[in-house]
C-alpha cells in the first residue's frame, strides 16, 4: 500500500498531538538527567559508520510502529519520490540502505498505540514479528521489562559512541550496564518529538518590553521572568466580564500534560544514580518545591492563564495566546503555518540566571527503538539498524533539521537558532520510562489537573509509590543477569 505524503501527515500533527497526555548536565554514573550538547554540521554526515558492506541476499528488513500517528510509519518508509523535501529523504535513506547490503526495508507493521499488547503477545509466543520496534518511549520500558528486547550493548554493530545516536539520553535510560532501548536518527520523530515554546510575534510586539530572543541569547529567559512577561498579556475581548478561552485574550496557554517539560527545563531531576549506579528519587528539593509554586502560581494565578487539555492551540492560532507550550512538531502543522501572525519558538525558560544552559525534554512522546528477543541473526540486525540509523543522521536529519524546521517552516532566523538550543539541551531521566507516570509527572497531575501546590504532602503521598516502581523495575534488569 503506499504510504501517504508527508506533507499530508503533517497536517494532522497538531490534531493528533493534542489527544497525548503524558535535568544538570550529569552523567550516566552522576545522575540519570543529561544535556545533549551541540547540534551537527553539515561536514559531519561525512563520518564513516564503520560498517562491512555485506550482501544480504534480498533480506526484507521488517519495522514494527505505532499506528496513531502516520509519521511514524512515514518517518521510516515511503514507496517513492513525491518532491516532498522529507519524504524523499526517507525515500532516498531507504534505497542506499538497500542498495548497499541487498535488502528491501519493508513497508512497516503498524499495531494500535497504547501498551503494546500486540508486540507483547507475539515476542512472548516466540513470533519473529519484526526486525525493529519503534515504539511510545514509555510503553517500549514496558516491554523491555518483561524481558522481551534484547541488551542492545550486546548486539554487533551498534555504536552509541557515533552522532546518529543520542548517547547521553541512551545513558539516562541504561541500567547496569544494559541499554533495552535507544533514539537516534532512524526516523522524523526523533527531532521533531521535543519540547518547545512557541510565542505570538505580534503580542510579543505590542505588550512586552524586552526583545524574547535578545532575552534568551542572553540567559536571562527564566522562569520568573517568564510569568512576569505572561502576566503583561490578558483581556475580556468581547467585553462580557467573564474569561473564556473561545473569546478572550490570554497571556499562556498550555495542556495540562506538557507540564512536566518545565521540570527538565528547570534542570531538576526525577532521579539521580547513587553510588552503584542505580537510580533513586532526586525530587524532593527545595528546587522542585519553588518549581511547583511558580508553575501553580503561572497557571493559577493570574486570570488570563489557561491550563487544560483542550483549547489552547486553537486560540494560539488565531492570534489570542501570547506564549503555548507545544512540540517542534506543531510547527509543521496546517494550523501554526496558516496562522495570520507570525509566531516564533523559543526553548523552556530556565529556573534562574545562574543555570548555565537551556534544556529540553528529550523524548517528550517520541520513540525510542529496540530490538525483539525473536531475532535469530542479531549480527545482522544490528548492522542494518545502525545503517539505517546512520544514513538516517545524513540525510533524514538535514532534510527535517535544516530544510523543513530552520528553513521552510519557521518564520525567521532567530527562531532557527532557538531550534539549536532546543535541540542542543535535550534531556531525559530513568523515570520518565520506568515510574510509570508517577512523580516525574508531578507538575502535570498534581499542578495541572488538580490545581495543588502543596508539594510536600504530595509528595509524601506518592514517595512510597515512585519507589516501588522504580525499584520493581531495577530487580527486573537485576535478574536478567
Amino acid at each position: 500500500m503506499k504510504t501517504k505524503s508527508l506533507t499530508a501527515l503533517f497536517l494532522l500533527f497538531a490534531i493528533i498531538f493534542s489527544c497525548f497526555s503524558c535535568a544538570s548536565n550529569n552523567n550516566a554514573e552522576s545522575g540519570v538527567t543529561t544535556a545533549v550538547t551541540g547540534e551537527t554540521t553539515a561536514g559531519e554526515t561525512e563520518i564513516s559508520d564503520d560498517l562491512p558492506d555485506t550482501d544480504y541476499e534480498g533480506y526484507k528488513f521488517r519495522f514494527y510502529t505505532r499506528n496513531c500517528c502516520p509519521s511514524h510509519a512515514g518517518g521510516l518508509y515511503t514507496e517513492e519520490l513525491s518532491g516532498d523535501v522529507i519524504e524523499d529523504a526517507v525515500y532516498r535513506r531507504n534505497r542506499d540502505v538497500e542498495d548497499r547490503f541487498n535488502i528491501e526495508i519493508t513497508e512497516p507493521l503498524t499495531g494500535a498505540d497504547g501498551n503494546a499488547t500486540e508486540l507483547i503477545s507475539s515476542v512472548a509466543a516466540g513470533d519473529d514479528i519484526c526486525d525493529a520496534v519503534v515504539w511510545h518511549f514509555r510503553h517500549l520500558g514496558d516491554v523491555a521489562l518483561q524481558g522481551l528486547l534484547y541488551d542492545l550493548q550486546n548486539i554487533p554493530h551498534l555504536n552509541f559512541n557515533k552522532p546518529w545516536w543520542s548517547k547521553n539520553i541512551i545513558d539516562s535510560y541504561t541500567i547496569f550496564d544494559k541499554s533495552f532501548v535507544a533514539l537516534g536518527y532512524y526516523d522524523i520523530d526523533n527531532i521533531t518529538f521535543t519540547g518547545c515554546m512557541y510565542f505570538n510575534k505580534r503580542l510579543a510586539d505590542e505588550y512586552l518590553p524586552d526583545n524574547l530572543y535578545e532575552t534568551t541569547n542572553t540567559g536571562a529567559f527564566t522562569l520568573d521572568k517568564f510569568i512576569e512577561y505572561t502576566r503583561l498579556v490578558g483581556a475580556d475581548l468581547n467585553g462580557d466580564a467573564s474569561v473564556d478561552i473561545e473569546n478572550d485574550l490570554y497571556g499562556f496557554g498550555t495542556a495540562a500534560g506538557l507540564m512536566f517539560m518545565f521540570q527538565s527545563a528547570a534542570d531538576q531531576p526525577t532521579t539521580k544514580r547513587d553510588e552503584d549506579g542505580t537510580p533513586v528519587l532526586a525530587i524532593n528539593t527545595e528546587r522542585m518545591v519553588s518549581i511547583v509554586e511558580k508553575c501553580y502560581s503561572l497557571l493559577h494565578e493570574y486570570e488570563y492563564s489557561y491550563v487544560h487539555e483542550a483549547g489552547a492551540m486553537t486560540a494560539f492560532t488565531a492570534g489570542r495566546i501570547l506564549f503555548h507550550t507545544g512540540l517542534l512538531t506543531d510547527a509543521t502543522g496546517a494550523s501554526m503555518r496558516d496562522m495570520d501572525d507570525d509566531f516564533g519558538i523559543l526553548p523552556f525558560p530556565k529556573f534562574d540566571e545562574t543555570q548555565s544552559e537551556y534544556y529540553s525534554h528529550g523524548s517528550a512522546h517520541g520513540a525510542l527503538i529496540g530490538i525483539p528477543v525473536t531475532i535469530i541473526d542479531t549480527e545482522r540486525t544490528g548492522l542494518l539498524t545502525e545503517a539505517i540509523t546512520a544514513e538516517g543522521y545524513k540525510t533524514i536529519r538535514p532534510a527535517v533539521y535544516d530544510v523543513a524546521l530552520k528553513t521552510k517552516l519557521t518564520r525567521d532566523e532567530d527562531s532557527a537558532a532557538m531550534i539549536d538550543i532546543i535541540l542542543g539541551g535535550r534531556t531525559g531521566d530513568y523515570a520518565d520510562i520506568y515510574d510509570e507516570w508517577g512523580l516525574v509527572y508531578t507538575l502535570d497531575h498534581m499542578v495541572g489537573r488538580k490545581k495543588d501546590n502543596n508539594f510536600a504532602s504530595y509528595y509524601a503521598a506518592n514517595e512510597k509509590a515512585s519507589i516501588d516502581r522504580i525499584q520493581k523495575s531495577v530487580d527486573k534488569f537485576s535478574e536478567m543477569g
